[in-house]
């Protein structure tokens, strides 16, 4: 079975909410949802479904933005530096096939944007050679306010990153091939409605 970014992001899906029944479990709380659990759950979930698919293939969180475009085959080459991507930063997971890496990931469960997260992952397409894809998982979650209730203002906001993640994958020159989402969900201890969302872009 090959190793696709449908593949990656379903399991991305299924890690995070993984990630916050275990939360709920240990603290009765359903958000917010720390990134250090959202991400290391996210990593054993994806972890898991490559190997399955293919023996070569394994995952690492937390490693090297200038080590991963390195081994992505990326020449240096001059012109302005890449704000999003800096040398010291490192991408939240990253997925390989041997010593390629073919695909990153970022994790996130906090804020109110994604396009920073967005323009990294597209950036790593353009600029890394043997990276196909990049994904751009997150746990939204938000409160009641005084015209609309959670849902409404959930479902506003879940649109809005949509919309978001076109805008950044036209001007990064990669295609944006679908967001991966739950229904959203409601919090009874405090009123609140979560959902997760997961954004797949394509060379």
């Amino acid at each position: 079975m090959a190793i696709t970014s449908e593949l990656v992001a379903r399991k991305c899906k299924d890690g995070l909410q993984k990630a916050q029944k275990h939360y709920q479990d240990w603290s009765g709380w359903s958000w917010p949802l720390p990134e250090c659990v959202a991400t290391v759950e996210t990593a054993l979930t994806v972890n898991k479904a490559v190997r399955k698919a293919d023996d070569r293939s394994w995952v690492t969180p937390e490693f090297s933005v200038r080590k991963t475009l390195k081994k992505a085959g990326l020449r240096p080459r001059p012109g302005p530096k890449h704000g999003v991507l800096p040398k010291q930063g490192r991408f939240d997971i990253v997925a390989w096939i041997g010593e390629r890496p073919i695909g990153v990931i970022e994790v996130k469960t906090r804020g109110t944007s994604l396009e920073r997260d967005m323009e990294r992952v597209s950036l790593a397409i353009s600029l890394g050679p043997s990276i196909r894809w990049g994904i751009v998982a997150t746990m939204i979650a938000i409160q009641s306010g005084e015209r609309k209730s959670a849902e409404d203002r959930l479902r506003t906001r879940m649109g809005s990153r949509i919309e978001e993640a076109g805008r950044v994958a036209v001007s990064r020159g990669v295609k944006f091939n679908k967001c991966w989402e739950t229904r959203p969900k409601q919090d009874d201890s405090d009123g609140g409605s979560w959902a997760v969302q997961v954004f797949e872009f394509r060379r």
